[in-house]
């Protein structure tokens, strides 16, 4: 198994919510928006893992529904506009805006769950 099909599987076990979330969001024909936002909510997570020293509960998709209607993002810029230019990969303005809605959602809902107490030891 490669590197990114072990990220892939670690993320549909861990997180299948995330993934189903980025599937109905991101769906495009060419994958493209997918395939950004699967890698970048993989780093994401990884990300907050880490800081953490515990993996990030499973996000229930109520909260991940709630955190795409908490508000409009705006555009990328800044560190998500540097990952996403750095991926192999072609985006149109409206596939980087959904991306970028998408992780504001699993970060909204990563916040929820830790101002639940449900983060630090909790069972993924």
């Amino acid at each position: 198994m490669s590197t990114a099909e072990a990220e892939l599987s670690w993320l549909a076990i861990q997180q299948p919510g995330v993934v189903r979330l980025l599937e109905e969001h991101l769906h495009t024909a060419d994958g493209d928006a997918l395939a950004a936002g699967l890698e970048l909510a993989w780093r994401l997570l990884g990300d907050h893992a880490a800081m953490d020293g515990v993996p990030v509960p499973r996000l229930p998709p109520h909260l991940l529904a709630a955190g795409l209607a908490a508000r409009p993002v705006p555009p990328p810029s800044g560190d998500l506009e540097a990952e996403l230019a750095a991926l192999p990969l072609v985006l149109t303005r409206a596939e980087e805006r959904a991306v970028a809605q998408a992780l504001a959602a699993v970060r909204w809902a990563v916040a929820e769950v830790r101002t639940m107490g449900d983060f630090r030891g909790s069972p993924s």
